[in-house]
């Protein structure tokens, strides 16, 4: 966990892009600090646990269990959380044992766990340094009004999808 702290501490210190990415590649190796990093950054995983549910960790049952550090991998809890994304109040609890056993990393955890704490880089910063594929995105283009000139955007016979775009929202109709 401490490589993490590091990595994210160096992060948070600089404001230049190219410096961040310089510290991305510093961790290229680290699968912990890259995993830590997926789970923070993938929207399609999700913990179910706010920074409001996370403040009830004072009065979560059973945290006075204590057991060694290394029995506290954060890959683990994450994969719990991910399986486990109600945010229950069985699930604060073991939040709260990590957070206890590991306290001088409890807000690292917190931040991590609801996935707001601010590194100053985006997805697309880490997929250039990782890998394209590193961070899963779906985006949907932006649009163009088709029915002005169709010629123009899509010659006859091809195929094409259209989409609708809704109250300000972008909507993908399949």
């Amino acid at each position: 966990i401490e490589q993490l702290k590091q990595c994210v501490e160096r992060l948070q210190a600089t404001n230049g892009r190219l410096e961040k990415e310089a510290i991305l590649a510093d961790y290229k190796d680290n699968e912990f600090v890259k995993k830590c990093l997926w789970y923070r950054f993938n929207k399609y995983i999700v913990f179910g646990i706010s920074d409001k549910k996370l403040s009830k960790i004072k009065f979560a049952r059973n945290i006075e269990e204590v057991v060694d550090e290394e029995n506290y991998n954060l890959i683990d809890l994450f994969t719990y959380l991910e399986e486990h994304n109600t945010g229950r109040d069985e699930d604060i609890s073991i939040v709260a044992k990590y957070i206890n056993n590991l306290t001088p990393y409890s807000e690292l955890i917190k931040g991590f766990i609801s996935k707001n704490i601010n590194l100053g880089v985006q997805s697309t910063t880490l997929n250039k340094i990782y890998g394209k594929t590193f961070i899963p995105q779906f985006d949907l283009m932006l649009g163009f009004k088709y029915f002005d000139d169709p010629d123009k955007y899509v010659p006859e016979g091809t195929d094409f999808i259209l989409t609708t775009k809704l109250d300000g929202c972008r909507c993908l109709i399949i």
